[in-house]
């Protein structure tokens, strides 16, 4: 389980256009013969993927998956029609916080404190001094449209070379509020590499208020001196202003 690339291949009778069946994947995207078929989600509509048969060769046609999750078993169909109508289990949106679950952070190292700008652009956030932990938690206060909501599309940590640290191991470990029936509003957008993804604390029903929160498992001990956060692009809805970033080499209490 876990972030991980699949390769295959497969025979193809004829060269027509087909729909590949991705239901035993999680989500991710989809490669055949170097060509991107797109992103697919076991929660949302894309439980096909259109394959168009001029992509397909005589011989065998090689297949890639990048998969964020984890498949329930690696394999993929091809179908002569599109699965419109499906509905999964709703068991499998799975919210990164327990019943009554909340994280303490009293007695947490704070390592920076922020004021973002309003905007799309990438934004720095440089620490105090560098830190290392394995549990990286960002405390959003408010929003810059003064909304209840936090959104943000891309979460990256600056090691101590100056570098974006890799972010293949990174798990979401909590997250006080996600928006994931209305639509993909997980936190694991954050480390994604898609910048038209993103967190989206709840907005259905009623909205939680600030603060919002989310600690990630960068998977082990890492040296940080910053954080690099790209903001949600397609509209202005929650976007961070203020926040707060801890960083912990044990688990917070709590989580």
């Amino acid at each position: 389980k876990g972030p991980a690339f699949w390769r295959g291949s497969f025979k193809a009778e004829a060269n027509k256009d087909t729909w590949l069946d991705v239901r035993n994947w999680s989500k991710g995207v989809l490669w055949v013969n170097g060509h991107n078929l797109g992103r697919f989600w076991n929660i949302g509509p894309t439980q096909t993927m259109f394959l168009p048969g001029c992509w397909l060769k005589d011989g065998d046609n090689d297949v890639i998956v990048l998969d964020f999750v984890g498949p329930t078993e690696p394999t993929l169909a091809g179908l002569n029609t599109p699965i419109l109508d499906e509905v999964r289990n709703e068991g499998m949106i799975r919210a990164h916080r327990k019943p009554l679950q909340e994280i303490k952070l009293a007695d947490a190292s704070r390592v920076a404190v922020a004021q973002l700008t309003p905007g799309t652009d990438w934004q720095e956030i440089t620490f105090n001094q560098p830190a290392t932990g394995r549990y990286l938690a960002l405390e959003v206060l408010s929003a810059q449209d003064d909304q209840a909501y936090a959104t943000l599309a891309e979460l990256e940590a600056v090691g101590a070379n100056g570098a974006n640290i890799q972010r293949t191991n990174w798990k979401t470990a909590f997250a006080n509020s996600e928006e994931l029936i209305a639509e993909n509003g997980s936190a694991d957008n954050l480390f994604d590499l898609q910048p038209t993804t993103y967190w989206h604390t709840r907005w259905q029903g009623t909205a939680p208020k600030h603060p919002h929160l989310v600690v990630l498992d960068l998977g082990s001990s890492q040296t940080l001196t910053g954080l690099r956060l790209q903001p949600r692009q397609d509209m202005a809805n929650g976007r961070i202003k203020d926040c707060r970033v801890y960083l912990s080499k044990e688990p917070f209490p709590g989580q």
